[in-house]
């Protein structure tokens, strides 16, 4: 079975649900209050859910009617935050 049949599979779906929960996980109690905006710790977040998000954008890909939409938004604000937020 290639990469590809595996990520579109059971095993592929529970892979994606586990990376949802680690980016939830991360995620918890940040918000989204701008006036405590911190760059530095925006890109360390970044840094520690972008493995996630790799992970789970080939599921959120096929997701019906918007996935691919959606999948390319997030690649696109992924390069921005790689750009923004080098290792």
């Amino acid at each position: 079975m290639s990469n590809q049949d595996e990520s579109t599979g059971a095993n592929g779906e529970r892979e994606a649900i586990e990376a949802l929960n680690q980016i939830q996980e991360q995620l918890r109690g940040r918000g989204t209050d701008l006036e405590r905006f911190d760059a530095d710790d925006a890109c360390a977040t970044y840094r520690r859910i972008k493995p996630f998000l790799e992970r789970v954008l080939p599921w959120i890909e096929r997701l019906p009617r918007f996935g691919r939409q959606l999948a390319e938004a997030i690649r696109f604000l992924m390069s921005v935050a790689d750009r923004l937020c080098p290792a």
